[in-house]
């Protein structure tokens, strides 16, 4: 017997918030036996200012330029999840001209997504219901006459954008987090604070700035996301630190676009000097925790600590020196295939370097059937690689493949066959799969079987590896206290219902999916509702009894995040 583990996730809510703690009970990576602390928070959320508040232990939120960090204190945060009836996004837009009243047809990938009649002379049409990524716009001018006139409008749309007059925003302070999921309570006694602050100029230009500080360093940069005419997004960054009176600074652009089905993305970071961030700072703080709990309160004095430790552990824990990545796709409609490509170059501050290409294709055949075969190979001659395999459906859900797989450990034959374990009760999964190399120590068997329950999910496995066994079983389950009375239920995540209709056997519906049926008090629980936003909880109005006067058959509920809420349909 090799050990048990339990994670723990407790709420407790109020009109105010929500206070959560998680943690780990039982076998750890570290040690046989324990308790560990992972997070304790209090948040509190205002729909109205769209602003999340929490107290306790939290993540720094930044652009995609900084690197974050854990830290216990304070953080205030714009959360745009709050209001899901803003558009945050800038949309595109078309204009032209018409020489009579006529109809504008707009299709996005030959799609119609908006109609409208318009007056003669200019025209302008925004906030096209549009998805991320690239796409082409046709725009069609109809007449009374049936005359028509069409132009195409390429344009691109990301979420890294912001709307003009848009603000987002993010401010923490605090005590950095060392050695998170390893030990429960050590905070580094040098407080740091974070904030960064994104703004929409124009629909056209976001501007960005980001600055950290605490721990002696001080890092601050600023940057810009811009359309390059519709045909893309480009971004460009640069920032710099001071450390122990050392400078450093650190360059980032990057481009992607999605023209004629080939979608585009290339990225790259360059470190100059001794450049820091916090997350640097406070790797190397947790990394001298450890040899202080490994070899005493001397490893904590820098001046005794030895320099070949020292230096590594700032080399590893520092910002990369280069950073490079380009990838590219195209699909093939007419074959039902696609193609793809991508290089990484990396270069650590040690002097490390990492310089990988890879290459996949895709193959459809029929509705399901697939085939795919992924390469890659470090140019750095350290490895390389291949995979081919073929995939085709077993039933409805099921599905079985085949493959192999050679590289520089050596080439191995995999079998697998699985069906995937559904989100309702009374579903269940399994998989099988097996590896087999040149020898019995390079095979690697497996089989796995899940079932949900209305009340848990349950799951075992047993696997073979060369020689050696180990069988594993889990269980996840939630228990909801509320004033209606205490449930059961599968993982909650974030929002619930309580339904309490007074009879039991009654069918529950959430946006028209069959949730479950009342127990014999009449209530049930209604779990994976979104939060703040509209959900719909009905119930099927023929199960009451003859005698029963029903007063409402539907109900929409609006949640507040990780909370729960109760229903009544009033039945007597």
């Amino acid at each position: 017997f090799s050990g048990a583990s339990a994670q723990l996730d407790a709420r407790v809510f109020t009109p105010l918030g929500y206070l959560q703690q998680t943690a780990i009970a039982g076998s750890t990576v570290e040690r046989d036996v324990d308790l560990l602390r992972l997070e304790t928070t209090f948040v509190h959320s205002d729909p109205e200012t769209a602003v999340t508040y929490r107290a306790g232990d939290a993540i720094s939120r930044g652009p995609v330029w900084a690197r974050p960090i854990r830290f216990g204190g304070l953080q205030a945060e714009r959360n745009f999840g709050l209001r899901p009836d803003l558009v945050t996004a800038p949309l595109p837009a078309v204009s032209g001209s018409a020489a009579v009243p006529s109809t504008v047809d707009v299709f996005v990938d030959n799609v119609r997504t908006f109609s409208r009649d318009v007056p003669a002379g200019p025209y302008q049409i925004s906030n096209l219901p549009v998805f991320s990524g690239g796409a082409n716009a046709r725009v069609v001018v109809r007449d009374a006459s049936g005359r028509t006139v069409e132009a195409n409008v390429p344009f691109f749309s990301s979420s890294r954008m912001l709307r003009e007059g848009a603000l987002d925003f993010s401010i923490q302070a605090g005590l950095p987090r060392l050695s998170y999921a390893i030990r429960s309570d050590v905070y580094s006694d040098r407080p740091v604070g974070v904030g960064s602050v994104r703004y929409g100029v124009a629909d056209t230009l976001t501007v960005e700035a980001h600055a950290e500080g605490g721990a002696g360093l001080v890092n601050a940069g600023a940057g810009l996301v811009t359309t390059a005419g519709g045909f893309g997004v480009f971004s460009l960054a640069g920032r710099a630190s001071r450390y122990r009176d050392e400078m450093g600074y650190q360059g980032y652009a990057s481009f992607e676009t999605s023209l004629f089905g080939l979608s585009l993305s290339a990225s790259s970071q360059r470190s100059f000097g001794r450049f820091e961030d916090l997350a640097s700072v406070t790797a190397r703080l947790a990394q001298i925790e450890k040899l202080v709990d490994r070899y005493g309160d001397g490893w904590r004095d820098p001046s005794v600590l030895d320099p070949t430790v020292t230096g590594s552990i700032a080399r590893t824990s520092r910002a990369p020196r280069a950073l490079d990545r380009i990838s590219v796709g195209l699909p093939l409609p007419s074959l039902k295939a696609s193609v793809g490509v991508s290089f990484v170059n990396l270069e650590r501050g040690g002097g490390d370097k990492a310089r990988i290409v890879a290459a996949s294709y895709s193959q459809s055949f029929g509705r399901t059937a697939s085939f795919s075969v992924n390469a890659f190979a470090d140019l750095q001659g350290r490895d390389a690689g291949v995979f081919a395999g073929l995939s085709v459906p077993l039933g409805e859900t099921a599905q079985v493949s085949a493959g192999a797989v050679s590289n520089r450990n050596g080439t191995y034959a995999t079998a697998d066959a699985s069906k995937p374990l559904g989100i309702a009760p009374g579903d269940y999964g399994w998989r099988v799969r097996a590896v087999q190399g040149r020898d019995e120590e390079n095979s690697y068997r497996s089989a796995s079987g899940a079932y949900r329950s209305s009340f848990a999910r349950t799951e075992a496995s047993v696997e073979q590896y060369g020689r050696g066994y180990r069988v594993t079983a889990e269980a996840e389950g939630a228990l909801v206290a509320m004033p209606e009375g205490v449930f059961a239920t599968n993982r909650i995540d974030d929002s619930f219902a309580v339904v309490k209709v007074g009879v039991p056997e009654v069918e529950v519906f959430h946006e028209n999916r069959l949730v479950g049926r009342t127990g014999t008090t009449g209530s049930i629980l209604v779990p994976n509702l979104r939060s703040h936003q509209h959900n719909r909880v009905s119930i099927a109005p023929a199960r009451p009894p003859v005698d029963a006067h029903v007063t409402r058959t539907d109900e929409i509920v609006v949640p507040a995040q990780k909370s729960g809420v109760a229903l009544d349909f009033g039945v007597e």
